[in-house]
């Protein structure tokens, strides 16, 4: 190949011995760049200072992650508290409280004048899943006796000797004088949590009423 020094047409008819625009002379492969020129391509020298080496890690990202560069950890970022699991009591209450009133509302047979919770079941298989259960079973029996002319049994202390044990909803209604009896199971698996609620005639053993949340 030959290069015009001027004009910089190249020519690949080695037969040609001047350049058809210009006259000039054609010198053998591509023209040296005269001084005053730069080259189209800067080729940077690179070293192994320590200013350089993150600088360069840092130029092969991708559009979401940057390579740190080696001996730099990325610190991960703290797993949040799921507040789930904080306003979880508050509204089994609400459905709890709901479903209570909607009952009393629609019933045409005598009013339940007195309740016992019973501590919930934790069926997580986790045991930090009891202290999740045992704050709802306390937390409903605050909500429950906020009802007027219902008497809640409200010796949470005394409930547990009813805990991990199973239940009969006569023999409980029976022993402690109420009504009705709200039972209670808890599961929770991973970032689901899900309850169940039913509350039950302590003299039938019927559900009166039942739910689930999710």
């Amino acid at each position: 190949m030959k290069r015009c020094p001027e004009c910089r047409r190249d020519y690949y008819d080695d037969t040609l011995l001047y350049c058809l625009d210009d006259g000039n002379a054609l010198l053998e492969g591509p023209a040296t760049a005269s001084s005053g020129d730069e080259p189209a391509t800067a080729i940077l020298h690179v070293t192994d200072m320590p200013a350089e080496a993150a600088t360069r890690a840092q130029i092969h990202t991708t559009d979401q992650t940057a390579v740190l560069p080696s001996g730099i950890t990325e610190v991960p970022k703290a797993k949040g508290f799921d507040k789930r699991l904080i306003l979880a009591p508050l509204v089994l209450a609400v459905i709890v409280l709901g479903g209570f009133f909607g009952y009393r509302s629609v019933t045409q047979a005598k009013q339940i004048e007195s309740i016992a919770v019973m501590p919930f079941v934790n069926e997580s298989g986790n045991p930090d899943g009891e202290y999740l259960s045992d704050g709802m079973t306390e937390t409903l029996i605050n909500s429950l006796s906020q009802i007027p002319n219902v008497n809640v049994k409200s010796s949470f202390i005394g409930f547990f000797r009813y805990k991990g044990k199973e239940i009969d909803p006569k023999k409980v209604a029976s022993e402690l004088g109420v009504q009705a009896i709200l039972t209670g199971r808890v599961v929770q698996r991973s970032d689901q949590l899900t309850l169940s609620v039913e509350l039950i005639d302590g003299l039938t053993e019927n559900t009166i009423w039942g739910n689930k949340y999710e």
